[in-house]
């Protein structure tokens, strides 16, 4: 499933709620280097179309989706995330990510759990 970034932006929290969990099911069932790929190109186009603002929203909603999985799903999926983010070429572009991501993290009520999860899997240091 291909995400229209700009169409996420205008769609309600419901709606964008649904879109993106439909693209992390269907990641789910592609290989590690398919689902790396797919968020190489989320990260492009974020750092490209949405405002700092835009994009941490973006990260909390998809935090928060991630959450609602169970552990091995969410180990999945943050890997080929944080990888994709390691494989980006363009600095500017990952340290834009990386910013976001974070401030994300920071935001919402599981950042506990969310890290705990990416130290146990050795994920994050």
């Amino acid at each position: 499933m291909e995400l229209n970034y700009q169409d996420i932006l205008k769609m309600n929290n419901e709606e964008r709620k649904d879109t993106i969990t439909k693209f992390l099911v269907d990641l789910l069932g592609k290989k590690e280097e398919d689902q790396i790929s797919e968020f190489k190109k989320m990260i492009g186009h974020m750092v490209k179309e949405y405002s700092d603002e835009e994009y941490v929203e973006f990260c909390e909603l998809f935090l928060e989706i991630i959450y609602s999985m169970d552990e091995k799903n969410i180990k999945s999926i943050m890997e080929a995330r944080l990888e994709a983010q390691f494989e980006t070429e363009d600095l500017f572009q990952r340290k834009i990510d990386s910013t976001n991501l974070l401030a994300a993290i920071k935001k919402i009520p599981i950042e506990d759990h969310i890290i705990e999860i990416l130290k146990k899997y050795k994920i994050m240091p």
